[in-house]
């Protein structure tokens, strides 16, 4: 009983390490160094920065909507050409 709960654990630890650098950026093949980074983005509770993270995370939606668009309007044309 003992053994399996062990193994149950291993399991899962490999399977959880596995799943978690199938999220790393392409470029960071690095070793880490033991710590345990989450983040969930900026929560900074200090006077006046909740407009500044909110215009930045506004200005990236835009951009973001600027570069689907333009992913849109080429497939479009390669889809008339094509026809």
């Amino acid at each position: 009983m003992l053994f399996k709960f062990i193994f149950y654990l291993v399991v899962f630890y490999f399977i959880f390490k596995f799943v978690s650098r199938l999220f790393l950026p392409s470029g960071s093949q690095k070793k880490k160094t033991g710590s345990f980074n989450i983040n969930f983005g900026n929560f900074n509770r200090q006077n006046g920065s909740g407009s500044t993270n909110g215009q930045a995370a506004n200005k990236s939606k835009k951009n973001l909507d600027e570069i689907e668009e333009a992913e849109y309007e080429e497939i479009v044309e390669d889809n008339k050409k094509s026809s």
